[in-house]
């Protein structure tokens, strides 16, 4: 996608942290927190899908469909 949307500001720098990579690093933590429980997967894509609604919806699935 051409239009990259922030998620938030990093500390301790302020740099912005973009959707798409809020999104892959809470869902690499979510698997491997689900997979404690046998539910990677599960995590894996609740990560992916945490912030549903925040954005656009072409954005957010053009995201998404990537990792299906």
């Amino acid at each position: 996608m051409d239009t990259e949307f922030i998620a938030h500001y990093c500390e301790p720098d302020k740099k912005p942290q973009s959707v798409q990579k809020h999104l892959q690093e809470v869902s690499e933590a979510a698997c491997i927190f689900a997979g404690k429980v046998g539910l990677s997967s599960i995590g894996e894509l609740g990560g992916l899908i945490h912030d549903f609604g925040k954005y656009p919806l072409i954005y957010f699935f053009s995201f998404v469909v990537q990792f299906i």
